[in-house]
């Protein structure tokens, strides 16, 4: 597979055209595809961080772990997400990357990135904003975990995630991961989704979620 092709094939999700051929012929220089399986373990937390990846097919989860062992479900990246971005400073992995489903991914040198960016200011401008709206939505999914029930959380990401997908209201992820989403345990989240497929407005198939009455499921959402 053409890395520079695979690469300007993400210019509608990511600033690939700010680069030149040449730019993007640097960039890409020491890069691989990677191929990854579904639940495969891409990178652990507290690895040392040498590269980041961008999504190309499928979706990636990054996960920590809370003071019992549980999983906390981060975000899930599908094309043109970008993980891996602590390699650009040196630093450890702050989370685990796991593949939720069949990915690919273009693995890039963290320093050929860094590199990149201190001589692209346009570049670094769209970098900073991706990472500012990442921060934002982490912080209004503390706040939701704060102020809302269970049932509200759930069914507001399940809105939320399908946005951007080929189907808006469809999310691929299993039971125990949309608990770790939430902040909430297996056995409550199997109850509410229940309630709202009995209700007619999700249907659950095994690691998927269709939201069949999106306005419906809105009015969920108490707070």
């Amino acid at each position: 597979m053409d890395l520079m092709v695979v690469a300007r094939g993400l210019a509608d999700c990511l600033p690939v055209n700010e680069l030149t051929d040449a730019q993007l012929t640097e960039l890409l220089a020491q890069a691989k595809l990677r191929r990854f399986e579904r639940d495969e373990v891409i990178y652990h937390r507290g690895d040392p961080a040498r590269d980041l990846h961008i999504v190309v097919e499928g979706s990636v989860k990054l996960i920590r772990e809370d003071v019992e062992g549980r999983e906390v479900l981060l975000w899930v990246l599908e094309r043109g997400g970008v993980l891996g971005q602590s390699a650009i400073f040196g630093r450890p992995r702050p989370t685990t990357a796991i593949a939720t489903t069949d990915a690919a991914t273009i693995q890039l040198l963290g320093e050929t990135c860094a590199r990149m960016l201190e001589r692209n200011p346009r570049i670094l401008y769209r970098a900073f904003e991706m990472f500012e709206a990442r921060v934002e939505k982490l912080t209004q999914a503390l706040e939701d975990v704060m102020l809302l029930d269970v049932p509200s959380r759930l069914a507001k990401y399940l809105l939320d995630s399908g946005n951007g997908q080929a189907d808006p209201h469809a999310l691929t992820l299993t039971q125990d991961e949309l608990a770790a989403a939430v902040g909430s345990t297996r056995v409550t989240v199997n109850k509410v989704l229940a309630d709202f497929e009995h209700r007619g407005l999700i249907r659950v198939a095994r690691r998927h979620v269709d939201v069949l009455a999106p306005d419906r499921l809105r009015k969920e959402i108490h707070g």
